[in-house]
């Protein structure tokens, strides 16, 4: 039995891992009242019912389920619609953060780590081999960014987001016949028209974990044209590594930036244009052996000493790199260590 060694295992305790967030909003000049900055319509309006007190006031959540503004009270679709301050509150940062907000969701991991990640919903998932929607298999459940398929489960993604609508049964008609589970749609914060403003984000903590995301918006033509431009950085020593390779495994590496155009000459006449960049490179998750079956035809008795030996490396180190086992049986494998010995040591200099 192998099992990952990444964050979001369940197999075992997560490391610990002091954070220290901060958070800075700057401001470039008049920034628009709450609620009218970037004029998405997904984000909630006050109602028209019956008069009320301001601290007593139901709001009306507008929602693009079926690709136009519609009250979510109206839209025959069982919706999880989740704004940008609830994204914000409880710190969504991951498709697995993202999993606890909607309900009947489930998040589950290939065995390539937590960058691969698919999305379930009322028990619908992805099909083929290996649950990774090879020979005739596909996903389920698929997320749009802007309209647009992504991979959900970033990094890159969950930054200067307006809000995130988890739609739960099939959608064919609207975003595709693979989409028999659901559909989990990203919509980014749109330029505002009349304001300009701008914030910046700032997280460190250990393992020389350090990450950022900063936005500015600029009206270039007051209620006409504006621009948003937005970006993400983040990198994170691993602490698995591979006894074998040298290689630090569970590590974090990854910048992202959008710019997104918004021109409106009319009221009957909008054209937004959106462009995303992500890039990332990372070793991936650190698997662990965790037991054997000596009875297994196939590894037999020998299993048992790869476990003890992987129980006297600890949890923290792993030998499963590709090729480990035959470099261990190998009467050369001291000399294969000793070789990526130097050659660490030769890229630090």
């Amino acid at each position: 039995m192998v099992r990952d060694c990444c964050p979001g295992a369940r197999t075992r305790p997560r490391p610990i891992t002091a954070v220290v967030l901060a958070s800075l909003t700057v401001f470039l000049g008049v920034r628009s009242s709450p609620g009218q900055e970037g004029a998405d319509p997904t984000q909630a309006t006050p109602s028209g019912g019956a008069a009320s007190s301001p601290g007593e006031r139901l709001e009306e959540v507008v929602v693009t389920a079926r690709r136009r503004s519609e009250s979510l009270q109206q839209v025959p679709i069982a919706i999880a619609a989740i704004d940008q301050d609830t994204l914000e509150r409880y710190g969504v940062q991951t498709l697995s953060d993202l999993q606890l907000l909607a309900p009947s969701a489930y998040v589950s991991e290939y065995a390539h780590g937590s960058g691969q990640q698919f999305f379930s919903l009322r028990g619908q998932s992805e099909s083929g081999l290996n649950t990774g929607g090879g020979a005739g298999g596909g996903p389920g459940v698929v997320g749009y960014f802007s309209e647009v398929p992504t991979q959900m489960a970033g990094p890159g993604l969950y930054y200067d987001l307006q809000s995130v609508e988890v739609l739960n049964g099939p959608q064919g008609t609207l975003f595709g016949r693979n989409t028999t589970g659901g559909a989990v749609l990203f919509e980014p914060r749109r330029p505002d028209l009349h304001g300009t403003a701008g914030y910046v984000q700032v997280l460190a903590g250990d393992y020389r974990r350090a990450e950022g995301q900063a936005a500015v918006n600029v009206p270039f033509i007051d209620g006409t044209l504006a621009i948003r431009v937005a970006g993400q950085i983040g990198s994170r020593e691993g602490y698995t590594q591979d006894v074998n390779t040298g290689v630090e495994c569970d590590n974090r590496h990854f910048q992202a930036a959008r710019i997104g155009v918004l021109l409106q000459p009319s009221e009957r006449l909008e054209n937004y244009f959106l462009a995303s960049y992500v890039g990332f490179d990372e070793h991936g998750p650190g698997s662990i052996l965790d037991a054997g079956n000596p009875a297994n035809p196939f590894v037999g008795p020998t299993i048992l000493n790869y476990v003890a030996a992987q129980q006297a490396r600890g949890i923290r180190a792993t030998a499963l790199s590709v090729n480990a086992i035959c470099i261990e049986r190998s009467p050369h494998a001291q000399e294969y260590r000793e070789l990526c010995v130097a050659a660490r040591e030769t890229e630090r200099r």
